[in-house]
């Protein structure tokens, strides 16, 4: 089936010189997601605190016709064991998908073409370390069954569930509303009481470019210094992000403000919320006298919309500020910008079980070059005798209980 090769890129201006490649396999795919495409790569490469060591990119061919572009490194890592040139895809800590771009229907050609190149190629890396992969993804099922061919070691672990919110067609937000539970319905209900009762209520929306970036991003890190979350690793990646996710009109942030005060003058420009069924209005600048209390990063792609970023304000914990301005992005989401997915993504907390529901899980995917005998030790340690010695402590513990109860009950 015509002449296919791979070919082997190893800097990023090459890879974004297939800028026009990559948006055409994503468009024949009908792909949305944001972390397959070009904007995610060049915030992974431009804005982020560690750049792109030792770009790996495969760019698989048939005849002239390009049907894949995997964007992969190589990354010197440190397992349990032992440290290895790792093949990565490109991605960093935010990423919550990793993987290549492959034309549909072509995943086992792909597979297939860069199996046979690394395994010509031994010297150029000790271990496949592919994370946050969907357990799902065609070509991660393809490389299996390459892999399983060859006989090489490797291993799956499962990382973190995917969880989505998702618009039926001809829905709309109300009806997403009467799928929630009884119960966060009425924390939604009853935490918009208790602020308009005690004071004043808004969200500011910041989508457009003329939109006031830089104090909306203050006011996230505000929130976020006074949340419960650890500090960022990269301090300035979100701020850099929303930049430039703006200037692409694809960033979604939403803050809401309270003013505690019920009686002060009223302000034209202030649009309240004061129900569920409130909007928020595009035009609401950041009033005066309010404190931000809750943040809400969001990213918009097409059909595809992801959840960021979240905090919200220890000290205002008793408002449910998160949760209320939860509800009015999905509802901003679903009836103004017609996203049918809203991706809720890595850290599978409790509380995303509440508005989205499970799909799948993203797991990690691993694999030893077989002429690198400490690569194939440390598949083998993880794959086996590590849980032998979990298994064993367990039996251990059991053990110990049961002698003490023994003891007690003597």
């Amino acid at each position: 089936m015509g002449n296919k090769n791979v070919v082997l890129i190893t800097s990023m201006e090459d890879f974004f010189s297939l800028k026009q490649d990559l948006e055409n396999l994503l468009s024949a795919n009908k792909d949305d997601n944001l972390y397959h495409s070009f904007d995610w790569y060049y915030a992974v490469s431009h804005l982020f605190i560690h750049p792109v060591n030792t770009p790996c990119i495969f760019c698989i061919k048939d005849d002239q016709k390009t049907i894949a572009i995997l964007p992969c490194c190589i990354v010197k890592r440190r397992l349990r064991l032992f440290s290895f040139k790792s093949l990565e895809f490109i991605g960093n800590i935010y990423s919550a998908y990793r993987g290549g771009i492959i034309l549909k229907g072509r995943e086992q050609e792909a597979a297939k073409s860069v199996i046979r190149f690394l395994l010509a190629n031994r010297v150029l890396w000790h271990m496949l370390h592919f994370e946050d992969i969907p357990e799902s993804d065609p070509f991660l099922n393809a490389l299996i069954q390459e892999i399983r061919q060859k006989k090489l070691i490797f291993r799956i672990e499962p990382k973190y569930a995917k969880l989505v919110i998702q618009r039926s067609p001809g829905k709309c937000s109300r009806d997403y509303w009467h799928l929630l539970s009884n119960n966060l319905r009425q924390q939604i209900r009853r935490s918009i009481n208790k602020m308009n009762r005690e004071g004043t209520v808004i969200i500011v929306p910041t989508l457009l470019p003329e939109h006031d970036i830089k104090a909306a991003m203050d006011h996230y890190y505000e929130i976020y210094r006074q949340s419960w979350k650890d500090p960022e690793m990269d301090s300035q990646f979100h701020r850099k992000l929303a930049e430039y996710l703006l200037s692409k009109r694809k960033l979604r942030l939403f803050t809401l403000y309270f003013r505690k005060e019920k009686n002060h003058p009223d302000n034209s420009m202030d649009i309240p919320i004061s129900s569920y069924e409130s909007t928020i209005s595009p035009s609401q600048c950041i009033p005066k006298g309010y404190l931000p209390i809750a943040t809400a990063f969001y990213a918009v792609n097409g059909n595809y919309a992801c959840f960021l970023k979240t905090a919200y304000r220890q000290d205002y914990a008793t408002y449910s500020a998160g949760t209320v301005l939860t509800w009015f992005v999905v509802k901003w989401l679903f009836d103004l910008d017609n996203v049918t997915i809203i991706d809720l993504q890595k850290e599978d907390d409790a509380y995303k079980f509440k508005w989205g529901r499970f799909e799948e899980m993203h797991v990690l995917f691993q694999v030893a070059n077989p002429i690198n005998p400490l690569s194939i030790l440390e598949i083998l340690g993880e794959k086996w005798i590590v849980p032998a010695i979990r298994e064993l402590r367990k039996a251990v513990d059991r053990r110990a209980t049961k002698c003490l109860n023994a003891v007690k009950s003597s």
